[in-house]
Parts: C-alpha cells; structure tokens; sequence
C-alpha cells in the first residue's frame, strides 16, 4: 500500500471511524466500573451502650482495618470516614473483656460490603465513674522586658471539675490552658483562655476555659542610701538633731531605686508644742511614689536645744 492509499484509508470515512472509538471508550467504562473491587480501609470505633457509671478505661483501639467489596466505581469514592465500626457494652460489667467484631457491626454505605475486619477482637476495660477537682495552670511562655516581673497571676475558675475512670481520674492534680505569651508585657493582661486537654479518658464536666490575669510591674530593688539629712521643722526654739543624718534601706521599682540619691528623700522631726528639752524621736521619712522604707539607722536621734 503506497502512502497516497494509506492515506485514503486513514481518513474515509472518519466520521464512522470517531463514532466506533467513542463507543469502544464507553463500553470499556462501563465494564471497568460495574467490575467487583476489594479495597481495605481504616475505620472509626464507635463505642455504644456504656452502663451508667462506668467509664472506659485504659489504650483502646481508635480504628480497625475493615476490607470490604463493591462496584469499582462506588470504592473509588469511598473513605474510612464513611464507616463506623460500632462496638455495643451494653450490660459489660466493670473489669477487662474481650468483645467480638463481626462484619454486621460495621455500618456501610449501600452497595457495599464488609469482607473481613481486624481486629476481630477488641480488649475493652471499665471502671467505676468518678468526679474530682483538678487546679487550673496558666502555662506562661515568653518574658516581660527588661527591668519587669510577673507579680501575679490570677485564675477564674481556680479549679474545674473533671470525670474519667477512678484510677485515671486520681492520677490528674492540675491542668493547663493553651499557651500565654508575655513577649513586650509592661501591663495587666486578662485573658479568657481554652483548657488542655485531659487524654483519651478524662473530660472536663463543665468549664472548658477559664479568665487568666497576668498582672507586670517593675522589677523590685533594695538598697542602702547613705547620709540622708535631718532637719527640724515647726519648732520655736532652735534644737539640734543627733546624729544630723540616717542611712535608709528602700525598697522600690528598680528604675527608680537605681537613680535616688539623699537629696531625694526627707528626714524631718516635728517638734510643734514640744517644750525645750532633750527627745529622743524617730523622724518622718518622704520618699518617692511606689518607694518603701524598709530600714532606718538610728532608728530614733537625739534633739537637744542649742544655746541658753
């Protein structure tokens, strides 16, 4: 056949020719699709029936591989989302038992069907219910600036209530909530936040989060300041402070602390109404705002009148 005749036989008839390949396509679909499959999936376990006060307990299987059979075309679509493998306890006893999975406890969609699943055997565990209060724990992560400390931190609800199997109930003194970040805190930060959760067993009963304040304030400095002056005031005869300066020991914002100096602080005795004669009297300390005095040596000087 030479080319000009192959050609001819290529391109006669080619409407008939497109027609005859679209059918073939189709009826090669068709029996692809309507042929039988197995496709192995894993699946959910549901468990079903527990008797009122008790609690599941223990590791426990989340999914079991089911095999099931069905039209090609139906399997391609198919998820271990769309079944569940449903386990009843309906009348278990506390303690360990072993139950059986059948085919039939395991709910398909139509059209297709359970041909094994494993495992077949399910170890299941129950305990008696119990309720305990468990602490909340805020759980802090990042740090204040520089120069700033957490100074305190408060929790609405201090604690919650929670409910699991006995053992595992005991087992649980405290839960934290979802991370707070202090990062650039110079402040008071209130938050409502979400709880952890517990595990595969224990639940929260109510609350499912909890009010955290975190309050910042500078950080606290100590220090001694040495030669602070003594001066009298409101008196009518001329008196004389012995020794003429204390030394204090201040407790404050460390910012402030850092920079006081004596000329900052007064040291005052009052003596209004006071006869002339000698006394023995502790002055009156003025200090910055947010600055304590922890100290003061002598704690108490000796006025005594100058002259005649």
């Amino acid at each position: 056949m030479d080319g000009r005749s192959l050609r001819g036989w290529l391109t006669g008839n080619w409407e008939l020719k497109i027609l005859s390949l679209l059918a073939a396509s189709v009826l090669w679909f068709l029996v692809v699709s309507g042929e039988k499959a197995h496709v192995r999936l894993a699946v959910p376990v549901e468990f079903d029936a527990i008797p009122a006060g008790l609690e599941l307990a223990g590791e426990r299987p989340e999914s079991v591989d089911v095999e099931v059979q069905g039209l090609r075309s139906r399997l391609a679509r198919l998820s271990g989302e769309d079944l569940r493998a449903s386990v009843g306890l309906a009348g278990a006893r506390a303690g360990e038992s072993t139950i059986r999975l059948l085919p039939e406890n395991i709910r398909v969609p139509r059209g297709v069907t359970v041909v094994r699943v494993s495992p077949s055997r399910l170890r299941v565990v129950l305990e008696p219910s119990e309720t305990a209060m468990v602490r909340v724990v805020p759980r802090l992560t990042g740090q204040p600036p520089a120069g700033y400390r957490v100074a305190r931190v408060l929790v609405s609800p201090a604690e919650v209530e929670v409910r699991g199997p006995r053992r595992e109930v005991g087992r649980w003194k405290q839960v934290e909530t979802d991370s707070i970040d202090l990062s650039g805190l110079t402040g008071t930060l209130t938050r409502r936040t979400s709880l952890d959760a517990l595990g595969n067993s224990v639940r929260l009963v109510r609350d499912r989060s909890v009010e955290v304040t975190i309050e910042v304030a500078e950080e606290l400095a100590t220090r001694r300041i040495v030669g602070v002056p003594v001066r009298v005031a409101s008196v009518a005869w001329d008196a004389r402070p012995v020794p003429a300066t204390v030394d204090l020991v201040v407790r404050g914002p460390l910012a402030r602390v850092k920079e006081l100096t004596a000329s900052q602080v007064a040291a005052v005795l009052v003596l209004k109404g006071l006869r002339r004669k000698v006394y023995r009297l502790a002055p009156t300390i003025t200090l910055p705002q947010g600055v304590e005095l922890i100290q003061m040596d002598p704690p108490r000087v000796t006025v005594e009148a100058v002259g005649s």
